[in-house]
């Protein structure tokens, strides 16, 4: 395995864009939850894998006093939630499978995908369908559009021990997975032909990470070894480590996003609550002393950038802090990004200025 190099441009990012400070959690569900091995927010709904009653519940997130209603029952272990189009992807433990239902049915049923063993946690990368399997530590993928998906290892050097992993997620070109093995969080792109995991931040037992809209990466952190309680959800910062945005957690397992609000199953008592991200994430103003704009952001073709005295300097930097373009630029002029991969990226203008640049 390569030297391992560290992410630079989501840690600027959040730095720049965002001053955390502490929420205020609240209850969302505290009444006929069980043992969720896993949450997902999707849309206005929010499914529940239960992990010992076998089943996959939902409830609507606009309701002022939710009810659990059960999509699917007689599964073995449910551990893992994924979603493609209009169909939600489940992993079963015991049975070793992975299986799929329409979520426009009211009463769905289950249909068969793939045999795969202990299907852990997983993620989409378009039609590629990542796995992570807990028992051995290895990371599988298959193509749900074949007509008969198959199963393959990922070619990648991973650390051991890593079968405490908790959750992978694809964000972008990129897959994060969390160990609460290892003091931090691992990333990888899924668009290089020689895959190898960097560090993406820095933290200890990590449970579970989560994207929002506009990019920033969310753990939730349950100490099991710490006699106090210290469990808490964080925020990657600029000095690749997390940031506490709400602390005296209950065990808190899994973490979903919805509409700006996490919700987060929380095991002793057994709830879930949520976090309005709203009032922890206040925006900050950029630093920009030209005042330099770059529109219109999100682009597919063409950004332009406003505000410059003179000709400048500018590089344009992917997620993993590797230089992908540059040159040199003036007032009112286009910088072309037709050619880069959908997601986000850092643009330092004169090497001081930093602008947050989505390709989409």
């Amino acid at each position: 395995m390569q030297k391992m190099k560290n992410i630079i441009f989501l840690n600027i990012l959040i730095i720049l864009v965002y001053k955390p400070t502490y929420g205020q959690v609240e209850d969302f569900i505290t009444e006929g939850v069980y043992a969720p091995f896993n949450i997902l927010a999707v849309g206005n709904d929010l499914y529940i894998a239960e992990y010992f009653q076998g089943k996959i519940n939902k409830v609507n997130l606009n309701q002022q006093n939710p009810t659990i209603t059960n999509i699917i029952s007689g599964l073995e272990y449910p551990t893992s939630l994924a979603l493609r189009g209009d169909y939600l992807y489940v992993g079963e433990l015991l049975r070793n499978k992975v299986s799929k239902f329409d979520v426009r049915i009211t009463n769905p049923t289950l249909i068969d995908v793939v045999d795969v063993t202990s299907p852990r946690s997983m993620s989409f990368f378009g039609n590629e369908l990542f796995i992570w399997n807990g028992l051995q530590g290895v990371l599988h993928k298959t193509d749900v559009s074949d007509t008969t998906p198959t199963i393959s290892n990922v070619n990648i050097d991973i650390p051991l021990p890593f079968a405490n992993e908790k959750s992978i997620v694809v964000n972008g070109n990129y897959l994060y997975i969390s160990s609460s093995a290892y003091d931090r969080i691992y990333v990888t792109d899924l668009s290089s032909t020689n895959l190898e995991l960097t560090s993406a931040g820095l933290i200890d037992f990590s449970s579970s990470i989560t994207f929002d809209a506009n990019g920033n990466l969310y753990c939730s952190v349950y100490n099991w070894i710490s006699a106090e309680n210290v469990d808490n959800l964080s925020i990657l910062n600029s000095e690749n480590n997390f940031e506490e945005i709400a602390s005296q957690l209950n065990e808190p397992q899994h973490i979903t996003i919805s509409d700006n609000i996490i919700y987060i199953y929380e095991r002793e008592p057994t709830k879930i609550s949520k976090l309005d991200l709203s009032s922890v994430l206040s925006i900050n103003e950029f630093d920009l002393s030209d005042e330099i704009k770059i529109f219109p952001n999100p682009s597919s073709n063409f950004i332009n950038i406003s505000g410059l005295t003179k000709l400048e300097n500018y590089i344009i930097y992917d997620i993993l802090g590797n230089e992908i373009i540059n040159g040199t630029i003036g007032n009112n002029q286009k910088i072309n990004i037709q050619n880069l991969s959908n997601g986000f990226y850092l643009l330092k203008v004169n090497n001081k200025n930093k602008i947050k640049l989505i390709k989409n």
